[in-house]
This record gives C-alpha cells, sequence and structure tokens, in this order.
C-alpha cells in the first residue's frame, strides 16, 4: 500500500515538472518542492528552542565565574587584613625594642611574605571581575538574540501562512476557471440535443 502510494506521488510529482507553464503546473511544481523541503519556520524554531534549552548551562556558567570573583576577594581582603596585622604587630615589637634574631626579623619577614603576595591577589581579583562581566555580557547577548529570533520565527510564520493563502488561492482560481471552461461547454451539448431532436422530429413527418 505504501510502495503504491509513494509511486503515485512521485508520479504525480514527475507529471507535475512535465506540466505546461500554467497555473495549476506551477502550484503542483510549488507544492512538491515545498513537501520535499523542511519546513523552515519549524527548523528555524528547532534552533531557538535548542538556544534556550542551553540557557541553564550558560547560567551556570556565569554563577560560576562569579563565585570565582568571590573567592579571589575573600582571598584579598584575608591577605590585606593579614597584613595590617603583621605590620601594626611589628611596628609594637619594634618600639619595644624586641630580639631582631628571635622576633623582629621573623615578623618582618612573615609581614613581607604577605605585603608581597598583595599585588598578584588583586591582579587575580580584577581578572575574575572581567571573567565575570564577559561572561555576564555573553548570557545577556544570548538571552537578546533569543528573544529576537523568536520575533523573526514568528514573523516567518506570518510569512509563511500568507504564502499557502495565496497558493491555496491560484488553485482555487484555476478550479475556478476550468469549471468556468467545462459549463461553457453546456451551450455546445445543449445545441447538439437540440439538433437531434430537431432530426428526429422530421423523421416523422
Amino acid at each position: 500500500m505504501l510502495l503504491a502510494l509513494g509511486i503515485v506521488v512521485v508520479v504525480l510529482a514527475g507529471a507535475g515538472y512535465f506540466m505546461p507553464d500554467t497555473m495549476l503546473g506551477r502550484w503542483v511544481r510549488l507544492n512538491f518542492k515545498r513537501a520535499t523541503k523542511v519546513n523552515p519556520v519549524l527548523a528555524a524554531q528547532d534552533l531557538v528552542d535548542r538556544a534556550v534549552a542551553g540557557l541553564p548551562d550558560q547560567r551556570k556558567l556565569v554563577a560560576s565565574v562569579m563565585n570565582g570573583v568571590n573567592i579571589a576577594q575573600s582571598a584579598v581582603d584575608e591577605a590585606t587584613q593579614k597584613d595590617e596585622q603583621l605590620l601594626k604587630q611589628y611596628e609594637q615589637l619594634e618600639a619595644m625594642n624586641e630580639d631582631e634574631t628571635t622576633v623582629l626579623a621573623p615578623t618582618r619577614e612573615e609581614w613581607q611574605t604577605v605585603h608581597a603576595s598583595l599585588p598578584d591577589l588583586q591582579a587575580k581579583l580584577e581578572s575574575a571581575k572581567n571573567d565575570s562581566a564577559e561572561a555576564q555580557n555573553d548570557l545577556d547577548e544570548m538571552i537578546k538574540t533569543i528573544r529576537d529570533n523568536k520575533n523573526l520565527v514568528k514573523d516567518m510564520a506570518i510569512d509563511q501562512a500568507l504564502a499557502e493563502a495565496k497558493e491555496t488561492s491560484a488553485k482555487n482560481r484555476q478550479a475556478i476557471n476550468d469549471a468556468k471552461n467545462g459549463l461553457g461547454k453546456l451551450a455546445q451539448y445543449r445545441e447538439e440535443v437540440a439538433n437531434r431532436l430537431g432530426e428526429a422530429r422530421n423523421l416523422n413527418d
């Protein structure tokens, strides 16, 4: 059954391509071409749906990058606080004339180590902030793109519906013209019947 139906479709399609360049021929060729191609509106909607489905992962990525900013900020705050505490402690010990070797030197070295780490920690924080801003901008741009393309798909659907309506209208006009042409032959058939009736009457006179 399916094989027979497939053969009929192929035969009709082939016939459509060999039809004269009439309105009906163009309609058959157009609809066969449309039937054998992917529906562009559905294909476009599928692309938008896939992009929407990817938004949760995008949001997780942004949240992860923002968490990196929080971690870097905490590291800077902790190091800054320790830097201030060690410096204050060293100054107090120095004012108390504590021993250089056993007290002042170790405290000074610890402070210098913490203090020297601050520029690197600050640079990492700035880098994390830049990454976070970039990730957020990418997400915002993706959301805007999806919104714009949703509107585009709606416009495509309207245009496709309009095209289908015009194609159907063209088919209906062709059917009406064919019907008119067929009805136009009624006069010829009526004349044939009237002539036959006249000849029959003559035979009986």
